[in-house]
């Protein structure tokens, strides 16, 4: 019986590590900009007035409304 050897798996990375890492930094910062920071704005405008108008806003009937038809 003869063994039969396991195909040679390629390498994984072939680049350098800086550039794997500038690659990484360019789509951390591109998260950054279009995705966190947005999402921290509308937080921000969201609670500039404070907590009780935040809920007061939501809690209205046609917030309510508005939250059944999307749920």
């Amino acid at each position: 019986m003869s063994s039969i050897a396991p195909p040679r798996l390629a390498q994984a990375t072939r680049e350098p590590a800086w550039v794997r890492w500038t690659l990484i930094s360019v789509a951390l910062v591109f998260l950054s900009l279009f995705l966190f920071l947005p999402l921290v704005s509308v937080f921000f405008e969201a609670f500039k007035k404070g907590w009780d108008v935040y809920v007061a806003s939501i809690t209205e009937a046609d917030a309510v409304s508005a939250m059944k038809l999307t749920l």
